[in-house]
């Protein structure tokens, strides 16, 4: 998820989900799933298994307008919403 400084220029390491999506299935079958929650990300199952992958496409595809979610980073900020800079820092 691009936030923070983590986030900035984060077009230069942009892999788009379509080229994840197709190295996936060079080795398995994937399937559309369910999964509950509401959240932004869309899931596929790996056909046979319990295996569910949720993708979460915040630069190639919004979904600002249903997403549930807030963010906590490795340095300890909360973001609140990814296309603003509200936030709250809990390290200081």
């Amino acid at each position: 998820m691009p936030v923070g400084e983590t986030g900035r220029n984060v077009m230069d390491r942009f892999i788009s989900l379509h080229q994840v999506r197709a190295e996936l299935e060079k080795i398995y079958e994937l399937e559309p799933a369910v999964m509950g929650g509401g959240g932004p990300a869309s899931y596929v199952q790996v056909k046979g298994t319990a295996l569910r992958i949720g993708f979460i496409t915040p630069i190639s595809q919004h979904f600002c307008a249903t997403c549930n979610r807030v963010r906590l980073t490795a340095d300890g900020t909360l973001y609140l919403c990814l296309g603003q800079e509200h936030k709250v820092e809990f390290r200081p």
